[in-house]
């Protein structure tokens, strides 16, 4: 049967600004590195590091020095985070100081639809910081903070991926025919870009010819070339994707540390919201019922369910998020992983064609990877077979192609996990218990 991708993220668009400019320390231009203590060092190294990279191959591979991420270190264990939490305050006064003056001046109602969240990029316990627009034309600013200060990376239109630990992250991203990927690495002064990749259709004089240019830091090179420097960056099975992340009140609150004392106390606040007479007129209609999904070394998820949406938390270490926020849909399957923490999402078409995401959300970020088949098309965009009649399928991990093998060796990861399906409230059967809002207060207490 056919199956149709509605999976959409509620996430609230503000009014569109062309980017940020230059405001103090606050971001310049899309795509652009910049520390608050020297902006110029940062560019400096990146340019040395680009033109280095000219002077050798363009097809680097995860050995070579300028792309090789600085790998798993002892600061990535969780027992090693909150050593030293002096960032929260170094954060919280970037974000009252600095990005709170800047998009008030630019954005009415800004705090409905821009999102934080925190991530681990480089090998140390303090996290970066993910301010994000959620809409392209503003992108992200990612911070981190180098010698007490806030250093950051505007990012070109929102999406990037990173290897947690690894030091490297790809702002990769593009449309209508441009696409990018933009790599860098924390080092002294801030982010610094490893490489400059671009891939664009050719045009002719009747438009695109069908052809792709591929330009790695500034040089022509094939295709196999361009995504041997972007794989040996991120190979596709260690790539993280960032989607979403907590409000702004509930971020500052965490920095500050006045967030919710355990997450009994956060939940109730949330489920007591829901089913209050003042909740939006699409979710006081729902009649939620709720779950605790239980997390392995995390506090557990709450899981509100409706006839016809649901919706996810999470509260760690005083941070609630508000995470996937989906309806349900007969053409498509939802599951959760309890001890992973693990929200999976499948979609299924015609000749082989499908996507399964899973999503979780952790330190108020929710990130993703990424599977999908595609079928192999001709110039008429209709489907190629074999010679036994069956399309050829081409396999994808977090975007990049991969080989049959591998794709269902990464997509079979988690077969042996304890999983259950996600059924509206109303179902004849549903597969987790579900609690009313009394149930679930008691058990909260």
């Amino acid at each position: 049967m056919k199956k149709k991708w509605i999976a959409a993220l509620l996430l609230s668009v503000a009014l569109t600004m062309a980017g940020c400019t230059n405001a103090g320390t606050t971001p310049e231009a899309e795509g652009q590195s910049v520390s608050s203590e020297s902006s110029e060092a940062g560019k400096t190294d990146a340019s040395k590091e680009a033109d280095a990279s000219k002077e050798e191959s363009s097809t680097v591979d995860s050995s070579t020095a300028s792309s090789e991420p600085d790998g798993m270190v002892s600061a990535g264990s969780k027992e090693d985070m909150g050593i030293d939490d002096s960032w929260k305050g170094i954060y919280a006064d970037y974000l009252e100081k600095e990005i709170v003056p800047m998009l008030d001046a630019r954005e009415e109602g800004w705090k409905e639809g821009w999102s934080f969240g925190l991530i681990y990029v480089n090998d140390d316990p303090t996290p970066e910081l993910v301010i994000s627009s959620g809409y392209e034309a503003a992108g992200n600013i990612i911070c981190t903070v180098v010698d007490g200060q806030v250093a950051y990376l505007q990012t070109a239109r929102l999406s990037f991926f990173y290897k947690e630990f690894g030091n490297v992250l790809d702002n990769a991203d593009g449309n209508m025919g441009y696409y990018y990927d933009n790599i860098y690495k924390i080092g002294a002064n801030g982010f610094e870009l490893l490489h400059e990749g671009t891939n664009e259709e050719v045009y002719g004089e009747n438009g695109p010819t069908g052809e792709m240019q591929y330009v790695m830091d500034g040089r022509d090179v094939t295709k196999d070339e361009y995504y041997k420097t972007v794989n040996g960056a991120i190979p596709a099975t260690e790539r993280t994707f960032w989607n979403t992340g907590s409000s702004y009140d509930d971020m500052l609150s965490y920095l500050k540390g006045k967030g919710a004392a355990s997450y009994q106390e956060a939940y109730r606040e949330v489920i007591q919201g829901l089913s209050s007479k003042d909740a939006a007129p699409d979710r006081a209609s729902e009649n939620y019922k709720f779950a605790l999904i239980e997390r392995e070394n995390y506090d557990p998820l709450l899981l509100c369910v409706g006839n016809q949406t649901f919706c996810f938390y999470a509260f760690e270490d005083g941070l609630l998020q508000a995470g996937p926020n989906w309806w349900f849909s007969e053409t498509e399957l939802v599951f959760v992983y309890p001890k992973l923490g693990i929200i999976q999402n499948h979609q299924y078409f015609e000749n082989n064609v499908s996507n399964v995401s899973d999503y979780w959300m952790k330190a108020g970020s929710l990130c993703a990877t990424y599977l999908s088949t595609e079928c192999e098309l001709d110039e008429e965009w209709e489907p190629v077979f074999d010679e036994n009649g069956m399309p050829i399928t081409i396999y994808e991990i977090n975007n990049a192609e991969v080989s049959k093998e591998d794709y269902y060796k990464f997509a079979e990861r988690n077969d042996e996990k304890f999983k259950q399906q996600l059924a509206p409230n109303d179902a004849e059967y549903t597969f987790i218990e579900y609690y009313d809002v009394a149930q679930m207060l008691e058990m909260l207490k």
